[in-house]
């Protein structure tokens, strides 16, 4: 066996490993065990340790490109997050769609196309400085990465939600007969 197939072996042989991770990862998540936020922010640290390994393994990354790669993407996801954040309004601003006036609807549409534009912003000031730690092809496949794991780890919180309405109802049965 030559180094390139073992390399492939060693490949998928993490990637199955990553998710069969994940797939336990996210039945802690679905079942939260009455810890409340504890239990919010240890999941949330699963899922980035996660999402770290994800896309380091999907964008193939040397040591001194992560090392690089890391600290930029970290900071861009806090501002990203941020924007996000004070672009929710206030439980006391929220109003249904149907009580909005039309200047409201408006002011609310323009509301969101500033906040796209921040996020557009922000994107470009940091394809910038990624493009310094990592070659373009490698962020091209950063995008598709952030995209599939996303899509992953929604496919196996609903599979999980799934299975336990699939217990709750089997359960609900079995007491009618």
């Amino acid at each position: 066996m030559n180094y390139l197939m073992k390399f492939n072996i060693m490949k998928k042989s993490g990637i199955i490993f990553f998710i069969f991770f994940l797939a336990i990862s996210v039945s802690c998540i679905a079942q939260p065990q009455g810890r409340g936020a504890e239990f919010k922010k240890e999941a949330k640290e699963k899922i980035e340790a996660l999402r770290k390994a994800y896309i380091n393994d999907k964008l193939d990354l040397t040591e001194s490109e992560a090392s690089s790669f890391w600290p930029i993407y970290r900071e861009f996801k806090q501002k990203e997050k941020e924007i996000m954040k004070n672009a929710r309004p206030s439980k006391e601003n929220r109003k249904p769609l149907k009580d909005m006036t039309e200047a409201e609807a408006e002011a609310f549409i323009n509301k969101e196309i500033q906040v796209e534009e921040q996020k557009l912003a922000l994107k470009k000031e940091y394809i910038a400085k990624l493009k310094n730690a990592i070659p373009m092809k490698k962020l091209v496949r950063l995008r598709r990465a952030e995209k599939s794991f996303r899509t992953e780890v929604l496919k196996r919180m609903k599979n999980k939600r799934d299975q336990i309405r699939e217990r709750r109802n089997d359960g609900e049965h079995r007491d009618e007969d």
